[in-house]
């Protein structure tokens, strides 16, 4: 067990990795503050060097348990994921695995608009698809992130909006995500379905036309 697992383990008498979220989240909400803040430096400063963070049992189990610490751990999170070092989009991508947790859980709940903020940026001005960072953002909220207006509204501006094409492609999987599932509204699923034929009809998705085309086919109307 490396050094940032073992330090956590002694604080919760867990192992971060092998826990699943549900007992993370039990043993933070009994942690005494300063221990609360101790385990956000263990877990930011291990996730911020390449050499830990690159070790898979470390990095999801401090992505993980810095979800499971919310709201101490905002800013944490946020300077995370402004990361581009190489190491930095696995971190991306394991942070968006937990994330969606957050709306599970009623003290994690204050620290949603923090989360859809933070993905929401995120698209915007993510310039690379390493480590499927990006897609795993889009994937979040349209196929795990409860269905709200803010949700959609995030997804149809960084489709039109994103400065790079890992921000696009990303918000796509979301929106192919979100237009699938049962519980949207026929309003919403129209203004996804009329903003992906305007976009893929301006030509800025041209590296996923095809996917785009698959999408409209199924969900355009004759």
């Amino acid at each position: 067990m490396t050094d940032a697992l073992s330090a956590i383990k002694a604080i919760l008498k867990l192992d971060a990795h092998d826990a699943d979220f549900d007992e993370l989240e039990s043993a933070v909400e009994g942690a005494l503050p300063a221990a609360t803040q101790r385990l956000v430096a263990i877990c930011e400063n291990a996730l911020s060097s390449a050499d830990t963070a690159m070790v898979e049992a470390v990095r999801v189990g401090c992505a993980k348990l810095l979800v499971a610490l919310l709201p101490h751990s905002e800013n944490a999170i946020h300077k995370l994921l402004l990361g581009t070092e190489s190491h930095a989009y696995e971190t991306h991508f394991s942070l968006f695995c937990f994330l969606d947790q957050v709306p599970n859980y009623e003290r994690l709940r204050p620290s949603a608009t923090f989360v859809l903020s933070a993905v929401e940026s995120y698209l915007r001005n993510v310039q690379t698809e390493q480590a499927q960072a990006a897609w795993m953002a889009g994937d979040m909220l349209g196929d795990h992130w409860p269905i709200e207006d803010r949700v959609v509204n995030i997804l149809l501006s960084t489709l039109r909006a994103a400065r790079f094409a890992a921000g696009k492609n990303g918000a796509l999987q979301g929106v192919a995500c979100l237009v699938e599932r049962d519980e949207l509204g026929a309003g919403a699923r129209h203004r996804l379905i009329d903003t992906l034929r305007e976009v893929h009809r301006s030509g800025s998705l041209t590296d996923s036309s095809l996917f785009v085309a698959e999408i409209l086919r199924k969900h355009d109307d004759p």
